[in-house]
C-alpha cells in the first residue's frame, strides 16, 4: 500500500552538502593560517637574501669597477718630471697601493657571494601548502553551491507544491460550500413542503397555508460545515551561503590572506507552469539497477553508480537511492543549458541521453565496451564519437545493449550506424549498416536490437551475424511500432494488429508455439478476446498489455511479484494486475527485467516487483506483490 506522508515536504537532499561544507570550511581556516605562516617565513627569508645579495651586487659592482680602472701613470710622471730612479719607486710603490685596493675589493666581492648564493628560501612548501589550501577551498565551494542548488530545487518543488495545495484547498472550500448552500435550500425547501403538507389536513386550511408561507426561514445551522483554517506556510527558506554573495565570502575569508576569484554558482529557477504531459515512452527509462522518470525535471531512484550519481551522494543505503529524487540535486556535472536531454535510454547498469540538437551522451558505469564514459564508473557527462557525428544529421533514436556491447544509432535521414564488439570484431568507429532507411530502434537487457524501417519492416541486429529482416509480418499491412522486450519482441501494425516472435516458454509472445522459440513474426491470440491492446511493454520473459479499458494483462516469469498479482506463481495464461484504481484507468504500462510501472489518468506512478537490488521507490529494498503508489512521482492528469 501507500505510505503515510505529508502533502508537501522539503526533502534534505542537500543535507550531505551542508555537512561537507561544514567540515572542510575550518579545515581550510585552519590549512590559510599553516600557510599564512609559511608565507610569513618566506617573505623573511626572501628579504634577508635581497639584503645579502644586494650586499653581494654592491661589492662585486665596485670590483669591477676597479678592474676596469686604468693604471698607466706615465701622464703623471711627465707633469712631475721625476728622475728616473725616483719615478720606478713612485711606480711601484703606486701598483703595490693598486694590488692591495684590487685585492681587497677583489676579497669583498667573494665573501659577499656566499651569504647570498646560498641562502635558501622554501618556496615549494609554501606553493605546496597553497594548493593544498586552494584544492581545500575549491571543496568547500563545491559543497556550498551543491547546498545551495539542491536546497533551491527542493525550495522550487516544496513552493510548487505549496501553491498547488492551496488551490487545491481553495478549489475544495468552493465546492464543498456550493454544497452547502445547496443543502440548506434543500432542507428549507423540505421543511416548507411539510408545512403544506400538515396545513392540507387542517379544518382552517388556507389559514394554514398562509402561516406556512410567512413563517420565518427554518435554522439550517446544523447543516453548517466547519472549514478547516489553512495553516500558514512553513515556507522553505534558502541558505544562506550562497557562492560569493557577502556572507560566503565573509565566511572563507582569513585574515592576511589573498583567495582566488570565486566562481558564481547559477541558481535554478522556480519551475514555470506544467506543459502538456510528456509522453512516457520518451521520459521513462528503466535500467537493470536503477530507474529514471521526468516529471518536470528527471528523478532517479536505484543503484547509483548505474545512475551516473557519485555513491557519496546516495542519501539512502550505501550505493542506493530508495525513493525517487531529483536527478539535479545528486548527479556530478550537468549537461549543456543550451542542449538539454530530451530522451533518456538505459542499459543493466548506465544511461545515455539524447539531447534535442541530437547529441548522444553517456554517465554512469554503462558498461559498453570502452566508450569514453562507458563502462569506466564516469560519473560526468560524456558525449559519444562528437567529431564523428559533427557533420552529419542529428541523432534521433538510439540503443544499446551491455550483453553484446552494441550501439546503434538511427539518424534523421533514416541512415542507421553501429559500434561495438560486432561480427568478430571491434567497431571503434561507428559504421553505416547496409539496411533500409529507419525511424526507430529499440533494445533491452539481450543479445539482439530491433529497428523498425520507413517502410515498415523490422530487422534484427546481433553482434554476430549481419542485419535481418524479421520474417512473418503481413505483406501490405506495415509495422508501426516495436517493443523489444529482451528475449521477444512485439510489433503493432497499421491495421492495429498486434505480431510477436522470440523466446515463447511462458506464453510471452501471446500466441501458441508450444513452448518453442517463433523464429518468425505470428498473429498474437491469446488476449481475452473482451479485451483491447493499446501498449505493450515487457521484461524477462514476460510481456505487459495495456488494455483500452485502462486495466493491465500480464504474462509470464513471475519472479519477485512483478507480474503484479499478489503472488509469485508463473503464469502461461493472461492475468490482471491488481491493486489499481478501479475509479482511475491506467494510460501507460512500464517494464523492465524485473520491475513494473504504471500510470493512471489523474498522474498518480504506481511500481511493483523486485525491490532487493534497488527498490521498487517506495524507500524499502523489499520485493513486492502488488502495485504501490509512489507519491514523489506524480504527472499532469490526462
Amino acid at each position: 500500500g501507500s505510505r503515510s506522508k505529508p502533502v508537501c515536504k522539503s526533502d534534505a537532499s542537500w543535507a550531505g552538502f551542508k555537512n561537507t561544507y561544514d567540515t572542510k570550511l575550518p579545515l581550510h581556516a585552519e590549512c590559510r593560517a599553516a600557510e599564512r605562516q609559511l608565507n610569513i617565513t618566506y617573505t623573511a627569508c626572501a628579504n634577508e637574501k635581497a639584503a645579502l645579495c644586494g650586499v653581494k651586487e654592491a661589492e662585486c659592482n665596485a670590483f669591477e669597477e676597479e678592474k676596469n680602472k686604468p693604471n698607466d701613470p706615465t701622464g703623471e710622471c711627465a707633469v712631475n718630471a721625476m728622475p728616473r730612479e725616483a719615478w720606478l719607486g713612485h711606480i711601484a710603490q703606486r701598483f703595490a697601493g693598486l694590488n692591495a685596493t684590487f685585492q681587497l675589493k677583489k676579497k669583498k666581492c667573494e665573501d659577499a657571494k656566499g651569504p647570498c648564493n646560498y641562502k635558501v628560501c622554501d618556496l615549494s612548501g609554501l606553493q605546496s601548502k597553497r594548493q593544498e589550501c586552494n584544492t581545500l577551498l575549491g571543496d568547500v565551494q563545491a559543497a556550498a553551491c551543491s547546498w545551495a542548488t539542491a536546497k533551491k530545487v527542493s525550495c522550487n518543488n516544496f513552493d510548487g507544491c505549496w501553491k498547488s495545495a492551496t488551490e487545491t484547498y481553495a478549489n475544495l472550500k468552493a465546492t464543498h460550500e456550493s454544497e452547502q448552500k445547496q443543502r440548506k435550500l434543500s432542507w428549507r425547501i423540505t421543511e416548507r413542503l411539510k408545512c403544506l403538507i400538515a396545513a392540507d389536513g387542517k379544518t382552517d386550511k388556507n389559514a394554514e397555508i398562509e402561516k406556512c408561507t410567512i413563517a420565518p426561514k427554518p435554522d439550517t445551522s446544523h447543516l453548517n460545515i466547519t472549514f478547516p483554517n489553512l495553516p500558514p506556510n512553513p515556507g522553505c527558506q534558502d541558505p544562506v551561503l550562497f557562492p560569493c554573495n557577502g556572507p560566503y565570502l565573509a565566511a572563507i575569508k582569513v585574515s592576511g590572506m589573498d583567495l582566488p576569484d570565486c566562481n558564481t554558482c547559477p541558481m535554478p529557477s522556480p519551475p514555470g507552469p506544467p506543459g502538456p504531459p510528456v509522453p512516457l515512452g520518451d521520459s521513462f527509462a528503466a535500467g537493470g539497477a536503477f530507474h529514471l522518470i521526468d516529471t518536470q525535471g528527471y528523478k532517479v531512484w536505484g543503484n547509483c553508480g548505474g545512475a551516473g550519481v557519485e555513491p557519496a551522494k546516495c542519501p539512502d543505503h550505501p550505493g542506493r537511492i530508495l525513493t525517487p529524487t531529483l536527478l539535479q540535486s545528486v548527479m556530478t556535472g550537468s549537461f549543456p543549458a543550451d542542449d538539454p536531454p530530451a530522451k533518456v535510454f538505459t542499459t543493466r547498469y548506465g544511461n545515455f541521453w539524447l539531447s534535442q540538437s541530437g547529441k548522444v551522451w553517456s554517465t554512469g558505469t554503462t558498461g559498453i565496451w570502452n566508450e569514453p564514459g562507458a563502462g569506466k564508473g564516469e560519473y560526468l557527462p560524456t558525449e559519444l564519437f562528437p567529431s564523428f557525428f559533427a557533420n552529419k544529421p542529428p541523432v534521433i533514436k538510439f540503443a544499446g545493449n551491455e550483453d553484446n556491447n552494441i550501439m546503434v544509432f538511427v539518424l534523421k535521414d533514416g541512415s542507421v550506424y553501429w559500434a561495438g564488439s560486432l561480427l568478430g570484431g571491434w567497431v571503434t568507429t561507428p559504421e553505416k549498416v547496409l539496411m533500409p532507411p529507419a525511424v526507430d530502434v529499440k533494445s533491452s537487457a539481450s543479445r539482439h536490437i530491433a529497428v523498425l524501417t520507413r517502410a515498415g519492416e523490422v530487422w534484427g541486429i546481433a553482434r554476430d551475424r549481419a542485419p535481418w529482416k524479421i520474417e512473418g509480418l503481413p505483406a501490405g499491412d506495415p509495422a508501426k511500432l516495436v517493443v523489444h522486450m529482451q528475449s521477444h519482441a512485439w510489433a503493432r501494425t497499421q491495421s492495429g494488429r498486434w505480431y510477436s516472435w522470440g523466446f515463447n516458454e511462458w506464453g510471452q509472445l501471446g500466441r501458441d508455439t508450444g513452448g518453442q522459440i517463433g523464429s518468425a513474426a505470428g498473429l498474437v491470440t491469446t488476449l481475452p478476446s473482451d479485451e483491447k491492446p493499446v501498449q505493450v511493454a515487457g521484461g524477462d520473459r514476460a510481456t505487459f498489455v495495456l488494455t483500452e479499458s485502462g486495466k493491465i494483462l500480464s504474462v509470464g516469469v513471475n519472479s519477485h511479484g512483478r507480474l503484479g498479482d499478489g503472488t509469485t506463481t508463473h503464469r502461461r495464461t493472461w492475468t490482471y494486475v491488481k491493486n489499481l484504481p478501479a475509479d482511475d484507468p491506467v494510460v501507460w504500462a512500464g517494464a523492465f527485467e524485473y520491475q513494473s510501472f504504471a500510470r493512471t489518468k489523474s498522474g498518480k506512478f504506481f511500481s511493483w516487483g523486485y525491490g532487493q537490488g534497488k527498490g521498487v521507490g517506495d524507500g524499502t529494498r523489499q520485493d513486492r506483490h502488488l502495485p504501490v503508489l509512489i507519491p514523489e512521482v506524480a504527472f499532469p492528469a490526462v
